[in-house]
């Protein structure tokens, strides 16, 4: 299964109501246990009010002046904003009091005036009352953490902040801290346990732990974890609290509009890019110490030559200057760190496994995040070869006219494909969030020549159609186009041209809905700045629509074909959006479609395939499963009771699994244009294999290529 769905299968185990600050970095350092280090001071105060302020000022200029559909300021807008703001600072009510929410309430309509006045004493009073109300949770955390856990009696927990009531005294808050804890101890209790038995079925002479060791041994691994993340919470500047305000009255304008404080612009920048300056290093968090994970082939530190993966980095210094001591930093900010201007020096001071020490100098220059860019591969059905491009995203770097830009890629991998013979074409956007609009364009261009691809419509005009000018077809055989709930923006542009296009059976689940385009300003360009970074703001300016008039916003693009998936029912999309942007359709342009598709005859010949599979037939069950639980979302206290309800996921996961190993496997190979890569390092190699492995079991897109070949055979 593809690793993302993995990871959102896990959503109901995992998510828990506590520690629920979203803003600031993502990923938890490791942090001492002790209570001297949890109860240091709280936060720095990074930017001054009066910065805050000016931030304030130039956001609400560029929302009201420039937003594609700007809303009122009024009372509606201050309760939006309100509401939006608490969600942020304590999702899961374990922080705020109902006294605290009483209080706050007083400015719930008064928020648009302080927006229009650049006032800011209602997130003040928020910010300082949340550093408040985390020493006191990390008491009430504290207490609980220290009982030793019992899970026979009857109890469940709610693990939707939503549906929780705020705490009206101190034994309220103490019983949610200690239900979270006991969730917590329980879901790692069950761990250990089922670890236990597997190794006691497995290895000679094993001796299980008593069930008091094993509840001993939960606890400790909680509490390390959760001492990481209030550290982490703890960590959190009065800038970041107000970039979450910040984002608060984004959001209430639409959910693509948004804040971004200066380090978080330039994470963006190189997320876009797929480049930036560095070492080429992958690093990972082993218990609060900095490691190697990987070293990335043709990078400064694989030249170099003394860096290996399961170093140890203690230390980073700029050039000849003092090292800083990077022990129980997060990942992100070692990042920084090492991170810099091409062609500068950073010294890593680092041990190896082998214990020894040892200084090492590495120059940085231009590093390529190779995962997001455009690949593929050669399916051989019988004696046909089926192309496959995969595309995460679509990346362009817009600071370098030489960089890296998808459009390009494609084609050349489409070029590739050619020169192996292929009979048919399969692109891949599933997951594929979306990037860059001209690519779009130049890409669909490919596929369908020089006519319109997509109309761009701006506040107050008429819809603009961008023709993918001059372009010219270089392939024009069958192709189909995968896409999924996840599938976004740009993505929705190709697959609906296609589509609109009669060029591509589109296959897959209804996409996301996201029929908007953004751009990012940096705030400094709204008038001359007072004193220190603005950041930007990523402000929605325009809304796209397909050739045929419609628009992708909410609706998404509904693919020709549905194929099962486990997330085809969970509430997602921009649909569940509460502050989305209407759909609406506008004036078609003329354009030619490309293709003559006989849709119904390859839909009813899918229909019978996957009608017959018991594969699909278990994984639509699983997704109404999957679907109960995300409306239910309360667990089971009782370990008895827990067991059954992971017990109900564990066997439709098992059958999922058996049918996986049945599976015929398809025969995918790279092109020999790409072997060199390939070959070129272990790590290389290894990463390949493990695409190709997962390809060849990929069930949607065995379909797809069935789809494809029905294509050939309808012609």
């Amino acid at each position: 299964m593809n690793k993302k769905v993995v990871v959102l299968l896990s959503i109901v185990a995992c998510v828990i109501v506590l520690l629920s600050f979203r803003c600031g970095a993502t990923h938890a350092d490791a942090a001492s246990n002790s209570l001297e280090t949890l109860f240091a001071p709280i936060g720095e105060v990074n930017q001054s009010a009066a910065l805050q302020k000016d931030i304030a000022n130039r956001v609400r200029r560029a929302l009201t002046e420039a937003h594609y559909s700007p809303i009122a300021l009024n009372d509606e807008f201050s309760i939006k904003v309100f509401e939006k703001f608490i969600e942020q600072c304590d999702y899961g009510k374990a922080y705020f009091t109902q006294e605290d929410i009483e209080e706050f309430s007083k400015f719930k309509t008064q928020l648009d005036d302080q927006f229009k006045n650049d006032e800011i004493s209602f997130y003040e009073l928020v910010y300082k009352r949340f550093q408040q109300r985390l020493v006191e949770s990390i008491r009430y955390y504290e207490i609980a953490i220290a009982m030793p856990q019992t899970f026979t009696a009857k109890g469940d927990i709610q693990l939707d902040g939503k549906k929780l009531d705020w705490c009206k005294n101190e034994s309220a808050m103490q019983k949610r801290w200690n239900d979270a804890v006991k969730y917590r101890v329980l879901a790692k209790f069950v761990e250990i346990e089922e670890a236990q038995n597997t190794k006691k079925d497995t290895v000679k002479d094993w001796k299980i732990m008593s069930p008091q060791v094993m509840e001993d041994s939960a606890r400790r691994v909680v509490k390390k974890n959760m001492d990481m993340n209030f550290k982490r919470i703890k960590k959190n500047g009065s800038d970041e609290y107000f970039s979450s305000y910040m984002n608060a009255i984004c959001a209430v304008f639409d959910p693509h509009t948004d804040y971004f404080a200066p380090a978080k612009k330039s994470d963006f920048d190189v997320q876009m890019s797929g480049t930036f300056f560095g070492i080429g290093a992958v690093l990972k968090d082993v218990d609060g110490v900095c490691v190697i994970q990987e070293i990335k082939t043709g990078t400064p530190c694989w030249k170099q030559g003394s860096l290996k993966a399961d170093d140890k980095v203690i230390k980073v210094g700029q050039g000849a200057d003092e090292p800083v001591e990077i022990g129980g930093w997060e990942i992100n900010d070692v990042i920084k760190v090492i991170r810099g201007k091409k062609g500068t020096e950073v010294r890593l001071y680092v041990k190896h496994a082998n214990g020894k020490e040892e200084v090492i100098p590495i120059v940085r220059d231009e590093i390529h995040m190779d995962e997001v860019f455009a690949k593929s591969a050669i399916i051989k059905e019988g004696d046909k070869k089926i192309g496959y491009i995969y595309l995460p995203e679509f990346y362009a770097d817009f600071n370098n006219s030489n960089g890296k830009r998808c459009a390009k890629d494609v084609k050349a991998e489409v070029l590739k494909l050619k020169e192996e013979g292929i009979d048919g074409l399969v692109l891949d956007l599933r997951y594929n969030g979306g990037g860059s609009l001209t690519d779009v364009v130049d890409m669909a261009g490919l596929f369908v020549g020089d006519g319109p691809i997509v109309q761009v419509k701006s506040k107050g005009a008429a819809g603009e159609p961008m023709p993918a000018s001059g372009a010219k077809i270089i392939y024009d055989g069958p192709m189909a186009v995968m896409i999924n709930n996840y599938s976004a923006s740009a993505s929705e542009i190709m697959a609906a041209a296609l589509q609109d296009y009669k060029r591509a059976i589109v296959v897959g689940t209804t996409t996301y809905g996201k029929g908007t385009v953004q751009r990012q300003i940096d705030l400094a360009q709204v008038s001359k700045s007072s004193e220190g970074e603005m950041g930007s703001i990523k402000l929605t300016l325009q809304k796209f629509y397909r050739v045929n008039g419609g628009s992708t916003q909410l609706k998404g693009v509904t693919p020709d074909i549905t194929l099962p998936e486990l997330l085809m029912y969970t509430d997602k999309g921009e649909r569940s959006e509460p502050s989305a942007l209407p759909y609406d359709e506008i004036q078609s342009p003329d354009y030619k479609k490309t293709n003559s598709l006989n849709v119904p005859a390859l839909v009813a010949a899918s229909k019978k395939r996957i009608g017959g599979s018991e594969y699909y037939i278990v994984v639509e069950q699983r997704a109404k499963q999957i679907k109960e639980q995300q409306d239910d979302n309360i667990s089971s206290l009782n370990i008895v009771e827990y067991k059954k309800q992971l017990e109900k996921i564990k066997e439709f996961n098992k059958k999922l699994e058996d049918l996986d190993k049945e599976k015929v496997l398809m025969d995918i190979y790279n092109p020999r244009v790409d072997m060199d890569y390939v070959i070129a390092s272990e790590n290389n190699k290894k990463r390949n294999e493990d695409w190709l492995k997962a390809l060849k079991k990929d069930a949607n897109l065995k379909e797809t290529v069935n789809i494809v070949k029905d294509i050939m055979n309808t012609k």
